[in-house]
């Protein structure tokens, strides 16, 4: 008479009463139990009442059953099945040592990786931040000298356009003298106004140097320091994550199968060379490469 039992993951079969008590292994999960000898025998099918015959159908799968373990080995090789089934049976397929090591492998491979982007985005952030106010200090200096040249291209121009009518005048066979003294004094009050203007310049670039532009300079030049002084712990925080890194693809390949261990064993390999052998992931590091001598001379 077959009895009903259901193993400890939950999986619903039928034993035959010479089971009961004894050890069977469950056909969908693999997990090996005793089957109770308290529950109930399932019920008997009621007998067919006979009927005319019918054409053959498609033969119907058999009511899974246990498997007696009591006559086989102990050690049974079990099948690996992709998709939820094969991480089902992980905890019972796969030695708790291995079990460990893929965990903290993926999880060394997770800090590895955040400290190696951290450490690149930050030196990225520091070196921009300098490089913005080392910009700002040069673009108002810059936007200083083009304000004044402008205004000093203009007065030139009126004196170069003064010139040529003085030699123009010069140049005729009946020269009007009352005309080129007056080219000549529009011309001598437009130099006096092009020396006052350079005058003006120099007293607001003067100003400027002992207020705004030697806060924007102290400030530049402290972000410059502070980003090279950061950089070196920056550096730290890089290469212990990408050792980190290199040891969590390691352990992860190692205790991985089939496509997962070869793309660890690979990004393992393009990590050691484009680190530790190539040296491109160094380049670049560190602090900015200071400010101009032009601009610091300008803003004392």
């Amino acid at each position: 008479m077959p009895f009903e039992v259901s193993c400890p993951k939950g999986h619903r079969l039928q034993v035959t009463e010479a089971h009961m008590g004894k050890q069977v292994r469950c056909p969908t999960c693999g997990e090996t139990f005793v089957a109770a000898a308290e529950t109930k025998p399932a019920a008997p099918a009621a007998p067919a009442a006979p009927t005319a015959p019918v054409a053959p159908t498609t033969p119907v799968a058999p009511t899974t059953s246990a498997i007696d373990t009591s006559q086989q080995p102990p050690d049974l090789p079990q099948v690996q099945t992709a998709g939820p089934a094969w991480k089902a049976k992980l905890s019972t397929n796969m030695p708790k040592f291995d079990i460990f090591s893929h965990t903290s492998g993926r999880w060394l491979l997770m800090v590895g990786l955040l400290m190696v982007l951290a450490s690149r985005g930050c030196d990225s952030i520091g070196s921009r931040g300098a490089d913005r106010l080392k910009g700002k200090a040069e673009l108002v200096v810059t936007r200083f000298n083009d304000k004044w040249d402008e205004k000093r291209i203009l007065i030139q121009a009126d004196i170069d356009e003064i010139d040529e009518d003085i030699e123009k005048e010069q140049d005729k066979d009946d020269p009007s003298d009352k005309k080129i003294e007056g080219l000549q004094e529009d011309r001598s009050e437009l130099r006096d106004k092009l020396s006052d203007l350079t005058k003006d310049k120099s007293e607001a670039q003067a100003k400027l140097q002992r207020g705004d532009w030697r806060d924007m300079g102290i400030a530049a030049r402290d972000a410059d320091a502070g980003n090279n002084i950061n950089a070196y712990w920056r550096a730290w925080v890089f290469v212990v994550g990408s050792i980190v890194l290199s040891f969590g693809l390691l352990v992860t390949g190692w205790s991985a199968q089939g496509a997962e261990r070869t793309i660890c064993l690979v990004m393992l390999a393009i990590v050691t060379y484009s680190i530790y052998i190539g040296g491109s992931a160094w380049t670049g590091a560190g602090g900015s490469e200071g400010i101009p001598g032009e601009l610091l001379r300008r803003m004392r």
